[in-house]
């Protein structure tokens, strides 16, 4: 029985770290949104929307613009913002993705620990290899559910982010036409 609960253990602890990778993705700053509030990107508007900014990743992308001395200058701090979230938004799916594998690979050998205990007698039992078995597969599922979840939204937050940053770099170029540099 030992088997059963080491099982349940792994299998709860994958479901957990795979929920919480999820619930922190959801959490981060909505790149649609922003994206969909920027707009082309006029300097008007990106003044507008910096007052209506508090903190995040939106507010770093227009202050790179509106607060830049020159074009690249500004070009840099939309590279660096943009590089940081698309680190943060690429493997969203990772931890879920191994959490899924490691709770699968977890059950099946403590299963089949437990069958071959079984067969020679010496401990073990059909039950106790069911409820590994039975353990690491609904953790494995509800892992992969939720990595898939976390690609298909870290998916859409970058294509939200990336237009956001073309729009930010039209404007920097606009702001800074005719100068040089």
């Amino acid at each position: 029985m030992w088997a059963a609960c080491t099982a349940l253990l792994a299998a709860l602890a994958c479901v957990v770290l795979s929920a919480r990778r999820y619930r922190a993705l959801l959490s981060l700053e909505d790149g649609v949104a922003f994206s969909d509030r920027l707009g082309r990107g006029s300097l008007g508007r990106l003044e507008l929307l910096r007052s209506s900014l508090v903190e995040g990743y939106g507010l770093e992308l227009v202050n790179a613009v509106l607060e830049a001395p020159d074009q690249r200058t500004a070009v840099f701090g939309l590279n660096e913002v943009g590089s940081e979230l698309k680190f943060l938004l690429s493997g969203a799916h990772e931890l879920p993705r191994s959490a899924a594998r490691i709770a699968l690979a977890f059950g099946g050998v403590l299963a089949v620990l437990q069958l071959i205990g079984w067969l020679q007698g010496s401990g073990g039992g059909l039950v106790s290899a069911w409820i590994c078995l039975g353990a690491g597969l609904a953790a494995g599922l509800t892992c992969s559910l939720f990595a898939g979840r976390s690609a298909v939204h870290a998916r859409a937050q970058l294509a939200g982010w990336s237009r956001a940053i073309r729009a930010l770099g039209a404007a920097a170029d606009a702001r800074f036409a005719g100068r040089p540099g």
